[in-house]
């Protein structure tokens, strides 16, 4: 069983590599103060479609205009609003910040405070809008950090865990989204299409129109198994290869690790980063070692087996999560099972002891293997221009495609073009 808490996830977005340097690169193409009571957002009235937008690292404090078409949502919300018909949008504003690592913004907190702050503050607006206006329809596009929110958003939604139902959301746009799974297709889920579904309750004439690019075959540096459900074949994923946020190695389990524990780590300066990512890895590591025992190594007839459903490494990315909830009744459960293993080896020891080290021995392949990519000169190079690929969607055209996308669900629900 999993520590994660999945109607409650606080994903996190990737590490370059373990250097100072690296942590602020990946801060810029990822995505913090402390949690705060949210509230609904004022609502613009109640067009026929609603779009709220999460920015991205950087790009937003809790106190942003709701209302102003800044940062990278702002090259798609303007041209939206200019083809759309009766279309209006909001910002969620929220820290938008990574620990206060150099370049990431003036927040201060992490960057699992951030995404909770932002979660909570989405979660109102929507519920407030489809109470306020019941012929309104909901679409919500995020970029970078705002994508891991809206990702989390959409698959409580589709899951029939979120704050509306299902058929009131139109369409979810993710720019440079952390949880990506794999798979080149633009429409997760739905192998081979490039049109977004029809808003429910619409022909989709217009929405037929739209073609969506394909997307890099690896995931995004957070995905955990994202599925989308009910809301399948209305999320279109928008990722630029090298952008290491959505684009991430596949094999690099030791990067996720480095991802969730910069997540929850107090970044403002090498002081404070040290005690913090200390203590952020030993947390980690217990709930790896926890999940090691109670899933990895069986105690039977007096013979103890170490045989690993997946890798340490990809156990402590896992245990990494900074969303994740530790459950008190496996920490007891393990503690039983460490007893009933010392208590074997004790009484074996030489039958014991050789078996376990050629186990432990072999597991050590898959653990390079896990982790293969990270050392390939190929894959640096892939990166090397990460900064520009991760900032680029608007320049390369993909935040216009999410804007004639979303103006078309307008028409559609609208009744027809312009």
């Amino acid at each position: 069983m999993s520590r994660r808490d999945r109607s409650r996830r606080c994903v996190q977005v990737g590490a370059w590599s373990a250097t100072a340097a690296a942590v602020t690169a990946v801060a810029l193409v990822a995505a913090g103060t402390g949690t705060a009571a949210a509230d609904a957002l004022a609502l613009p009235g109640c067009p026929g479609l609603l779009v709220i937008g999460v920015q991205g690292t950087g790009e937003s404090s809790p106190s942003a205009s709701p209302s102003l078409d800044t940062g990278m949502l702002g090259t798609m919300f303007g041209p939206m609003l200019t083809a759309g018909v009766d279309i209006d949008r909001v910002y969620i504003g929220y820290p938008a910040s990574f620990g206060g690592a150099i370049g990431t913004g003036p927040g201060t907190a992490s960057y699992a405070d951030s995404v909770a702050y932002a979660r909570s503050r989405l979660d109102d607006t929507a519920a407030a809008a489809v109470e306020q206006c019941p012929n309104t329809r909901l679409a919500v596009a995020g970029f970078s950090q705002g994508a891991a929110v809206v990702s989390d958003f959409a698959q409580d939604v589709g899951a029939g865990n979120g704050p509306v139902a299902p058929d009131r959301v139109a369409g979810v746009a993710l720019l440079s989204d952390p949880t990506r799974p794999v798979g080149p297709d633009p429409i997760p889920g739905r192998p081979g299409q490039v049109s977004p579904d029809p808003a429910p309750g619409t022909d989709g004439d217009a929405t037929a129109a739209i073609h969506l690019d394909p997307v890099p075959g690896s995931g995004g540096i957070a995905d955990t198994g994202t599925d989308f459900n009910a809301l399948e074949g209305r999320v279109g994923e928008f990722c630029a290869a090298g952008d290491l946020a959505c684009d991430a190695p596949a094999n690099a389990a030791a990067l996720q690790v480095a991802a969730g524990v910069a997540a929850q780590s107090d970044l403002r300066d090498p002081i404070a980063a040290a005690t913090s990512i200390t203590a952020s890895m030993q947390e980690t590591a217990a709930e790896a070692s926890t999940q090691v025992l109670l899933n990895d190594v069986t105690v039977e007839a007096g013979q103890v087996n170490y045989v690993p459903g997946q890798t340490v490494s990809q156990r402590l990315a896992e245990a990494s999560d900074p969303g994740g909830v530790t459950d008190p009744a496996e920490a007891v459960a393990a503690a039983d099972k460490s007893a009933q293993v010392m208590a074997a080896i004790a009484a074996d020891p030489i039958g014991q002891i050789p078996r376990l080290a050629g186990q432990v021995g072999a597991a050590i392949g898959a653990e390079l293997a896990a982790n293969a990519d990270i050392l390939n000169p190929a894959t640096l190079a892939h990166y090397a221009a990460v900064i520009t690929n991760h900032t680029g969607y608007g320049a390369t055209g993909e935040t216009g495609t999410a804007a004639d996308w979303f103006a078309a669900l307008s028409q559609d629900l609208s009744g027809g073009a312009p």
